[in-house]
C-alpha cells in the first residue's frame, strides 16, 4: 500500500504521466477526466504544445467549440514548426465539424492540409463539411483523396472511429461522408456504439438486435481470433478469414469455416430462403 501511495504522488508531479493517462481517457470516451488530467499537466508544464494541443483536442470532441480553439491556438504558437501541426489545426476543424459551424471547418482543416497534405482525416474532415453544406463537386473531390489514403474502406471500419464525445456527433460525420459520397448501410455498429469490445459478444449481439434477428440466425464473417470468439460466445457461426491472422488461431478461436476471402462467398436462393455457398468445407 505505501508503494503503491507514493507512485501516486510521483505521477501526480509528472506531466507526461498525466498526459498519458489523459489520451487514454480521451480515447475511451471520458473526456472531463482527459481535461482534468491535461489541466493538471498544463500546470506542471505550462508551455508544451503537446498538452495545449490535446486539451483542444479533448474540448474539441466534447463540443466546446470556444473552449477548443484558444489552447490549439496555444499550440501552434508554441510549436510553430512541430509535426504534430497538422493536427492542431485539424482538430480545429473538428471542433468546428463538431459544433456544425461547416465553413469554418473548412477553413481550418484547409491550412491543416497545407500543413501536411497526405495526412488522410484532412479528406475525412472536408468530405463532411463539404457534404454538409451540398457543394457536391468538392465534396466527391476530398472524399475521393481520402479513400486514396484509407484503401478498402468500410462504413464499420474502425479507421472512422473519432473520441466522439456523443452519437450524435459520429452521426453527423457519418452522414457528411454519405452525402460525399460513402456509401453506409442504415445499420452497423462501431466500437464507440458499445460498452464492452470483442471478445465480448456485445457488438453482435447488439447488431443483431438493430437487424430485429435472433444472434444464433447470424453468420459472423471475422479475420481476427477476438472477433471469433466474440461471434461464438454471442451464439452465431463465424467464416474466419486467414488475412490477417494464421488459420491455426482462426481454428483455435472456434471459427466454424475458413474461407480464403470475401470471393470464397457466394449467396443463392430468396431472402425467405437464403443459402450461403462457400468455397471451403467446415473446420
Amino acid at each position: 500500500m505505501k508503494r503503491r501511495a507514493g507512485r501516486s504522488r510521483s505521477d501526480d508531479g509528472d506531466a507526461d504521466a498525466h498526459s498519458a493517462l489523459a489520451i487514454y481517457d480521451l480515447f475511451q470516451g471520458r473526456h472531463e477526466e482527459a481535461q482534468r488530467r491535461l489541466r493538471r499537466a498544463l500546470d506542471l508544464d505550462p508551455n508544451s504544445a503537446f498538452v495545449h494541443g490535446y486539451l483542444g483536442v479533448s474540448y474539441g470532441f466534447a463540443v466546446d467549440y470556444e473552449a477548443a480553439l484558444p489552447v490549439l491556438d496555444d499550440a501552434i504558437r508554441l510549436s510553430p514548426r512541430d509535426p504534430l501541426l497538422v493536427i492542431w489545426h485539424l482538430c480545429k476543424g473538428w471542433a468546428a465539424l463538431n459544433s456544425e459551424r461547416y465553413r469554418e471547418t473548412i477553413e481550418f482543416t484547409t491550412v491543416a492540409a497545407e500543413a501536411n497534405p497526405s495526412f488522410p482525416d484532412v479528406y475525412a474532415v472536408l468530405a463532411a463539411a463539404h457534404g454538409h453544406l451540398g457543394d457536391a463537386a468538392a465534396a466527391t473531390e476530398a472524399l475521393a483523396k481520402f479513400l486514396q489514403r484509407t484503401l478498402a474502406l468500410t462504413a464499420a471500419d474502425e479507421r472512422l472511429n473519432r473520441p466522439f464525445g456523443t452519437a450524435a456527433q459520429r452521426q453527423r460525420f457519418l452522414e457528411g461522408l454519405r452525402a460525399a459520397g460513402l456509401p453506409l448501410p442504415e445499420k452497423f455498429v462501431t466500437s464507440t456504439d458499445v460498452v464492452n469490445g470483442k471478445p465480448h459478444p456485445e457488438p453482435f449481439l447488439k447488431g443483431a438486435k438493430i437487424l430485429g434477428v435472433a444472434a444464433s440466425d447470424c453468420v459472423v464473417v471475422e479475420d481476427a481470433p477476438a472477433g471469433i470468439r466474440a461471434g461464438k460466445a454471442a451464439g452465431s457461426r463465424v467464416i474466419g478469414f486467414p488475412t490477417t491472422s494464421e488459420r491455426k488461431l482462426l481454428v483455435d478461436a472456434g471459427a466454424d469455416w475458413i474461407v480464403k476471402n470475401c470471393s470464397g462467398i457466394s449467396m443463392a436462393g430468396t431472402e425467405q430462403a437464403l443459402e450461403l455457398q462457400l468455397a471451403q468445407e467446415p473446420v
